[in-house]
């Protein structure tokens, strides 16, 4: 199996970009349908001016980055570590999820219930654009 064919199975591509705040109703979702445990990080980049003439204040937001682990509850646990991926034509908003992989590794060198854990959230990840 190539490293393409890997990365495909631990990437996961909305069906639309979401903002931060609808990546938190998701990853909510997932946590309560999984069941899982999800711990993350939030990185914001937002720039702050002022118009030195109209002293209009404006704040730009930027990229945002959510990192993190999902811990699936029920037997057997399993748990992934993820990456959001930036949209890129809006890198404000996110366009996905990708789990982190080991370099050089094939996919059945991967750990099968981590495996299986990339599957079980990209199926709650399109139960969710369903409804």
């Amino acid at each position: 199996m190539t490293i393409e064919q890997v990365l495909n199975q631990a990437t996961i591509v909305f069906e639309s970009p979401l903002s931060l705040e609808q990546t938190g109703i998701l990853l909510d979702y997932i946590r309560d349908n999984l069941p899982a445990r999800i711990s993350s990080k939030t990185e914001i980049y937002e720039e702050r001016s002022k118009d030195r003439e109209t002293k209009v204040q404006m704040r730009t937001r930027g990229t945002v980055k959510i990192s993190g682990n999902i811990i699936n509850a029920s037997s057997p646990i399993s748990f992934g570590s993820f990456e959001t991926i930036p949209y890129s034509e809006d890198s404000s908003q996110i366009r996905g999820i990708r789990f982190q992989t080991i370099p050089g590794y094939d996919l059945k060198e991967h750990r099968r219930e981590e495996v299986q854990l990339w599957q079980d959230v990209k199926k709650q990840v399109a139960n969710y654009f369903k409804q």
